[in-house]
């Protein structure tokens, strides 16, 4: 009764009322409405009212993602099995469990399509989604997500992301997205200029704005060094903690991400690229004495360091590789707000260890799940590297 008594209420609107650009008012969002039928039909009344309100409220900016609207809009398909934004909503959420194929079943359902495809079909289908509905993050994201699976060149998925009607409007999840295809594409420049004139909200268990910005200029400085610009690599990689003007975000919090064993690592690389091996040896030195720091890629790319500063300690560093792989598999029984991050590094465990087919498995894996902290970028890293080999 309480729940119900709140999801009925009509919450005021207009002027001197604080909400998100562009999101509706409880009483016309999608899910309130479709959580309301289901809350009365619990009660044993009939939800069909609240159910027909819900199907014909536009799906822009709602994006379900607890586990507790499955059974809600199950309910509503259940009383309606002919609702297609409910279809289309539990496609919508069934990605954030890594359920791409009920996902991609359940998109079909809503636009009255005969059957769920492969990836191509998956492919079409998200293309479609575009065009019906070009505002909505979501099916950017899916559809980025079909086009990794798939091994689509990067600049595919720049021009998917390009095709935003609003780009100074993006969702910060969509220019993540869009700067890192453009670093794959090798558009260092048209990334950057991605990050002036936004502001980049703090989203928890997500992608930090920070570590993208820091990425596309490591990208950059390891291009340069190794087409032999070293002077513009150099001042790159000695610069990257200072702060930018119109940047906000580059303030404080750098050193976070600076410290880690990865990022010293790439800039060790391009110090020695450039010439200077004495810079590069003291910047893998102090990513060699990095742990085990989940969720990040810390024991990885301290062993790489440790290997760049010559032979011994192999055994050592392959018992805390497989002592990391262990305790983040852990994770997974324990429970973790990462699990994309969390298969992509048990992906990046098992390669150095040399268990390549496990590897891939596990970094395909990361592709189908919630895209944080930059998991579907370094999956997709660690395949093309494993397909190099």
């Amino acid at each position: 009764d309480d729940a119900l008594a709140l999801l009925a209420r009509d919450y005021p609107t207009g002027e001197g009322v604080h909400a998100e650009p562009g999101l509706p008012p409880p009483q016309l969002h999608p899910e309130v409405a479709y959580y309301r039928g289901y809350c009365r039909e619990r009660l044993g009344s009939s939800g069909r009212a609240d159910f027909e309100a819900a199907s014909r409220m536009p799906t822009t900016y709602v994006f379900p993602q607890r586990a507790a609207t499955l059974p809600v809009l199950k309910k509503a398909l259940e009383v309606n099995p002919a609702d297609a934004t409910a279809h289309f909503l539990l496609g919508s959420l069934a990605p954030s469990g890594g359920s791409t194929e009920r996902a991609l079943a359940e998109w079909e359902e809503a636009r009255t399509l005969i059957h769920a495809g492969a990836l191509e079909r998956a492919r079409a289908v998200l293309t479609e989604g575009l065009g019906a509905d070009p505002l909505n993050p979501e099916v950017y994201q899916a559809l980025d997500q079909a086009l990794s699976l798939l091994g689509r060149p990067a600049e595919e998925r720049v021009r998917v992301l390009q095709r935003h009607p609003k780009p100074g409007e993006m969702p910060a999840s969509l220019v993540f997205k869009l700067a890192l295809a453009l670093v794959e594409s090798g558009r260092f420049d048209d990334a950057a200029a991605l990050f002036p004139g936004r502001f980049f909200p703090r989203e928890e268990f997500g992608t930090n704005v920070r570590q993208v910005y820091l990425e596309v200029r490591l990208q950059k400085g390891l291009a340069l060094a190794r087409t032999g610009r070293r002077e513009e690599a150099l001042r790159i990689v000695s610069t990257l903690g200072d702060a930018v003007p119109d940047l906000e975000f580059t303030r404080g919090g750098l050193d976070a991400f600076l410290d880690r064993p990865r990022t010293q690592y790439l800039r060790g690389e391009v110090f020695a690229l450039s010439g200077d091996e004495a810079s590069a040896r003291r910047l893998w030195e102090a990513a060699a004495g990095g742990g085990d720091a989940y969720p990040y890629l810390d024991a990885v790319y301290a062993d790489r360091a440790a290997r760049r500063l010559g032979p011994g300690g192999e055994a050592e560093g392959r018992s805390r590789l497989e002592s990391a792989l262990a305790s983040w598999a852990d994770r997974l029984t324990a429970g973790t707000n990462f699990p994309g991050a969390n298969a992509c590094g048990q992906g990046y465990f098992l390669s150095a260890l040399g268990r390549e087919t496990e590897a891939r498995a596990k970094l395909r894996e990361a592709l189908l799940l919630p895209d944080k902290m930059m998991s579907h970028y370094l999956s997709r890293a660690a395949l093309a590297s494993t397909e190099a080999r």
